[in-house]
């Protein structure tokens, strides 16, 4: 589950360091390098020193690491469409207003 959310974390937030990750995970640098390592290995995750400053790592989603999310994404939609099919039309629009607001918090913490 920690793998998939580094891949959300980087299809959300575009090229990032790993020390960010760790941050926004909540975990140790060396917890989030492993992980990082195990997508790496899985072609995945891109790794590759920062233009800016050679000491910095960048983390980028590789082609599959976006196909990965997106077949993800897609499966959730039709879970989540299938879980609302149940809710009365009135009650699924205040649900998803109050999705979109709790998406919008989330976002803002994550910037």
């Amino acid at each position: 589950m920690a793998r998939m959310r580094i891949l959300w974390l980087l299809d959300f937030l575009g090229p990032t360091g790993p020390c960010r990750i760790a941050r926004v995970l909540g975990v140790s640098a060396a917890t989030a390098s492993g992980l990082v390592d195990e997508l790496v290995r899985a072609g995945l995750v891109h790794r590759e020193r920062s233009s800016q400053d050679r000491r910095e790592v960048d983390l980028t989603l590789r082609a599959k690491g976006r196909r990965m999310i997106a077949r993800f994404a897609l499966r959730r939609r039709e879970k989540f469409r299938r879980l609302l099919s149940v809710v009365g039309r009135d009650d699924a629009r205040r649900l998803a207003s109050a999705l979109a607001t709790v998406d919008d918090v989330l976002a803002k913490g994550l910037r």
